[in-house]
């Protein structure tokens, strides 16, 4: 919460990715009005908020992409559970494949293709889906813990 707290109180500003080059006002204004009003029904703080507990704990984190059509906004992000997220095998080799596969109550799957879905992951790593996060060294840290009791009681 801390960590949290701390980005969300940042100072942020939108830059052009090139020295020199000007972000035209009206795309500025957009991409202001997306970040500080995500949807209808949550605010800067609480939308971030999510993203950064999901990236913080499980080193991702994920929102669904709505298109709305307004110019002032043009599109709405929806918070998701980034750990019902699936990396849909085949992507890779077909971009037409959907990229990730949510999966639901019951194990519905849901497929979602690259513009429907917004992932943010924190270290990216290929071994693994949940990078360094601290759920990732949790769970290998009880691994070896049982590892080792395994080995323990094999010997006796």
């Amino acid at each position: 919460m801390l960590i949290r707290d701390g980005v969300l109180a940042q100072k942020w500003h939108l830059a052009p990715v090139k020295e020199g080059q000007r972000l035209p006002m009206h795309a500025k204004r957009a991409v202001e009005n997306i970040i500080n009003q995500p949807n209808s029904i949550d605010s800067y703080r609480s939308f971030w908020g999510q993203l950064l507990d999901e990236a913080l704990v499980g080193d991702n984190g994920a929102a669904e992409a709505v298109f709305d059509g307004d110019l002032n906004k043009p599109l709405s992000l929806y918070p998701v559970n980034g750990f019902s997220l699936e990396h849909v095998k085949g992507f890779f080799t077909d971009p037409t494949f959907p990229r990730f596969c949510q999966v639901t109550e019951g194990y519905k799957r849901t497929y979602l293709d690259d513009q429907d879905i917004f992932y943010l992951q924190r270290t990216k790593t290929t071994d693994t889906p949940f990078g360094l996060s601290p759920l990732e060294a949790a769970f290998y840290e009880l691994q070896a813990l049982f590892d080792a009791e395994g080995y323990a009681h094999r010997q006796a």
